[in-house]
């Protein structure tokens, strides 16, 4: 994005670059010389990119709003850093919870190949390879995750 300005105040943006920009009486084909590369160009008929500047944070807080201030060539976007409700953290962690849950299943090869196969098939399968305790045990394991997302889902 760019920002359009005149000494150290912002005039507009951000915005694309319009095709053609009157200066000084002068139209000036913006967009082209950024398309062309002649992007280095553009400052001196004031024009200015952005560069946001992110700030770490940990899950407590939020990105409240923006500051932009023009600096060494570039107009540089701030973000304001403030509190998140505790409703905020907690749907964050309820999302953070659910993405790696379906995360586990899914990547789960064998879970994928039940996926594609028919309720006779799942049962051959069964009777073929659930021969003792720990097989039992890991195909429960497996259904277990998959019943866990699938309820958690139809609850929701």
């Amino acid at each position: 994005m760019w920002y359009q300005v005149d000494g150290n105040n912002i005039v507009d943006g951000p915005m694309r670059l319009p095709n053609l920009w009157l200066y000084n009486g002068v139209q000036y084909p913006v967009a082209e010389l950024e398309r062309k590369g002649y992007a280095a160009d553009l400052p001196d008929i004031g024009w200015l990119p952005e560069v946001i500047v992110e700030t770490p944070r940990p899950i407590t807080k939020k990105v409240t709003g923006y500051n932009r201030v023009v600096a060494n060539g570039v107009v540089r976007v701030v973000e304001i850093i403030g509190n998140k409700t505790q409703a905020e953290i907690d749907a964050d962690i309820a999302r953070t919870n659910e993405l790696e849950d379906r995360n586990s299943v899914g990547l789960d090869a064998e879970i994928k190949a039940w996926l594609a196969k028919r309720p006779s098939q799942i049962n051959t399968y069964i009777d073929n390879n659930v021969t003792d305790l720990a097989s039992a045990k890991t195909l429960l394991k497996a259904y277990g995750r998959v019943l866990s997302v699938i309820a958690r889902n139809l609850v929701d």
